[in-house]
């Protein structure tokens, strides 16, 4: 709740959703990419060839995260007012693929950097984005402009996927 806090301090209404926590990375958390292929070298080849259905173990895979952000999922398109969700790269990339109709073996490609943020707008036939490179550069005045969606996706690059 810390990240929402000064929402909450200003009057929003914010939710905290269990579901919507961190994808679990089991028995690679804390450790370096580096370390991950030299303690784990098959798992890390999984991992490169399937990142979606791919779980190291004692972890979660994209898909298993998919599943679990399905009521939620569910939520937000029934709520028609404005909202700002904050929440962990895994998540956003989940959420992002979803709203904006991407194959489930994308959604480990979809880039997010902590503080970017976008504004996703519902229309008849797409998704329109806008994007701003942080969200420490943005004001947010009293003109009611507030960003319906936080998440942010940058182009891939080749072997981004842990």
């Amino acid at each position: 709740m810390g990240t929402a806090k000064p929402f909450l301090d200003r009057g929003y209404k914010v939710i905290e959703r269990g579901q919507m926590t961190e994808i679990n990375p089991g028995v690679v958390d804390g450790l370096s990419r580096h370390e991950i292929k030299s303690l784990y070298p098959e798992e890390y080849e999984k991992s490169i060839k399937e990142p979606y259905s791919h779980r190291f173990p004692r972890a979660e895979s994209y898909h298993d995260l998919s599943v679990r952000l399905e009521p939620a999922i569910f939520e937000l398109e029934r709520d028609r007012s404005d909202l700002l969700i904050i929440g962990h790269g895994s998540v956003l990339r989940c959420l992002f693929a979803y709203l904006k109709g991407l194959a489930p073996k994308d959604i480990p490609k979809v880039m997010i950097e902590r503080g970017d943020l976008v504004e996703i707008l519902p229309v008849r036939n797409n998704l329109p984005i806008s994007h701003s490179q942080n969200m420490k550069q943005l004001t947010w005045g009293s003109n009611n402009n507030s960003p319906r969606t936080a998440l942010r996706a940058r182009p891939t690059r080749s072997g981004d996927h842990l």
